[in-house]
């Protein structure tokens, strides 16, 4: 069976799934991992932008470097990878007057600006595009409130497929964090079980990522602590399935 999982960045379904995905393979399935923003890194970087590079290690070809890292954590779950063309929102300007989507931190958790609508049916018509079939897709709940996870989630929806929904870790982990008002009234969840060689595959899935794990863990052993914690919790061991609520528009 086919099984396309989409992922707003260079990580994000790995982060969220990669022991499911693990077991997905095993089983004989194939899996493919879509990330929605993997375009290119532009030219006219803005100091936020330039502040993250800094903080990843990476040089004026960040996106590149990640979508190798993308490519490497792949590798170790048996799954494919397909890299969209979309420019993650700290690349992004609007249309009208060429400013920045992303200034700040702060920006990456607000609400979809009116001046990007047109995102979310650009990416809907192009995973209408690659998935003839009309086969389920995977799609983050938008747990954080990520502003690519929310365009994701939303382009998802807007296709009219069946959807199965995972929870955004490590968002999803947060104590803080009630995951419920995220979760479609329509859903079903599915719990399954991790064991250990799948949660020990995801750690080292998601240690592929090298550029990305300072921004949520202070090292590789704290990281693999907080994914075998988090397997353990509902967020961590259930998908959500969605029928259509209608045909594709």
């Amino acid at each position: 069976m086919k099984l396309i999982y989409l992922s707003p960045h260079l990580d994000d379904a790995i982060y969220s799934c990669g022991g499911r995905i693990w077991q997905d393979v095993q089983r004989g399935d194939d899996v493919e991992i879509w990330t929605i923003f993997a375009g290119d890194t532009p030219a006219d970087l803005t100091p936020f932008a330039r502040e993250l590079h800094t903080r990843w290690g990476a040089g004026p070809e960040a996106v590149s470097q990640r979508r190798e890292e993308d490519r490497a954590a792949c590798r170790i779950l048996g799954a494919s990878h397909r890299h969209l063309a979309f420019p993650d929102c700290i690349y992004r300007r609007f249309a009208d007057n060429g400013e920045p989507v992303i200034r700040t931190n702060e920006d990456l958790f607000k609400p979809v600006h009116p001046g990007e609508a047109g995102l979310v049916q650009q990416i809907r018509d192009e995973v209408l595009c690659l998935n003839p079939e009309r086969l389920p897709v995977f799609c983050p709940l938008g747990i954080g409130g990520h502003l690519d996870h929310r365009i994701t989630r939303a382009a998802a929806e807007a296709t009219g497929l069946p959807l199965v929904y995972y929870a955004d870790f490590p968002y999803a982990a947060e104590a803080s964090i009630d995951i419920a008002p995220f979760i479609p009234l329509t859903s079903k969840p599915e719990s399954y079980r991790l064991d250990d060689a799948s949660i020990e595959k995801w750690a080292d899935s998601v240690e592929a990522y090298s550029s990305q794990l300072s921004s949520f863990w202070s090292s590789a052993g704290e990281m693999r602590s907080a994914i075998r914690s988090y397997a353990q919790k509902v967020p961590g061991r259930t998908l959500w399935k969605c029928k259509p609520a209608g045909g594709v528009q």
